[in-house]
């Protein structure tokens, strides 16, 4: 099932808030729905609280800020991680 451009939500976790900013800025400029979360939690917050198909995010933070419940969200969302 393909998913137009405009109605693809993408988030993007990143500590490093001048990496997701750019990476937001330019997926949006490509068309696509983008939004920045630059913790673990901001990011798991953000993901449960809206409809994303997509994440992009940086392995490292997750492991950081979500220890206890990394496997149990990283793993078994249904949304593909990148």
């Amino acid at each position: 099932m393909a998913i137009d451009r405009q109605d693809a939500r993408i988030l993007v976790v990143d500590d490093d808030r001048e990496l997701a900013n750019v990476l937001v800025e330019s997926l949006s400029n490509l068309g696509y729905s983008a939004a920045a979360a630059y913790s673990g939690r901001e990011g798991l917050s953000r993901f449960e609280n809206g409809a994303f198909q997509l994440v992009i995010t940086d392995l490292k933070i997750i492991r950081q800020d979500l220890q206890d419940e990394q496997d149990n969200w990283v793993f078994s969302r249904g949304s593909p991680w990148l």
